[in-house]
This record gives C-alpha cells, sequence and structure tokens, in this order.
C-alpha cells in the first residue's frame, strides 16, 4: 500500500478524534493530529511539506478557537492553499460567512458521516490512493 494523502485532524475530542482518523486510515489517508492551535502549529511546523488538507474544529481549548487558527494559518505563504475544512456541533446560517471569511474551504456539521468526510476531501486533496 502506498502512502495517501495527509490530513491534519485539529480536534479536542478524543472519540471524534479517534473517528476520523478511523474514516480517513481505513480509506488510505494519512493522518497527523493536535488537540489544540498550539499543537496543531508544532505539527505544520514539522510537516510543512506533508499536509494536504486540515479537518478543523471550530470549538478548541487553549484560547484560540479554529476561526482564528484558519485566519492566522491563510496569512502564512505555506498554508494559503492548504485545504481548510471547518467541523462544528453548531453552525448558524449567519456563521457560515465566518467560517468561510476566515479561509475555510468547506464546513461540515456534526455528527460528521464519513461519506460526506470522503466526498469533501476528493473535492480538494482527491481520493487516497492505496
Amino acid at each position: 500500500m502506498t502512502e495517501g494523502n495527509y490530513v491534519l485532524i485539529i480536534e479536542d475530542d478524543d472519540d471524534a478524534r479517534l473517528l476520523f482518523k478511523t474514516i480517513l486510515t481505513r480509506n488510505h489517508y494519512s493522518v497527523l493530529m493536535a488537540e489544540t492551535a498550539e499543537k496543531a502549529r508544532k505539527v505544520l511546523e514539522t510537516h510543512v511539506k506533508r499536509v494536504d488538507a486540515i479537518l478543523l474544529d471550530l470549538t478548541l481549548p487553549g484560547g484560540e478557537d479554529g476561526l482564528s487558527l484558519a485566519r492566522s494559518l491563510r496569512q502564512q505563504e505555506a498554508w494559503q492553499n492548504v485545504p481548510i475544512i471547518a467541523i462544528t456541533a453548531r453552525l448558524f446560517d449567519h456563521d457560515q460567512g465566518n467560517v468561510f471569511a476566515a479561509g475555510c474551504n468547506a464546513h461540515l456539521a456534526k455528527p460528521v458521516i464519513a461519506r460526506d468526510l470522503l466526498d469533501v476531501l476528493s473535492l480538494y486533496v482527491g481520493a487516497a490512493k492505496a
């Protein structure tokens, strides 16, 4: 099996992280994970050439939320073109504009349906190769 596209999962909930990792690895994506924006920055510094997409929970612990992280990443040349898929349990119509204004490419609502996650990733990074 060849190595698939790399997806960074930034999610503070252990169960959600495990679910996303399981869905992605079963579909031949390689997975990196972080629980906070601070940890995500460290992963991104280490894997700058490898991350093909970012799965980003909008409610993160530790002071910096997902929208703030997305805005910050879009200001850095290395991350300007990497797809960011926002994930949240609550998103109201008036909030969707904030998600896209922050630089996210797409949004998925929790609970995330596996097929929806794979479909949106295939739009931005293609299907991972087995």
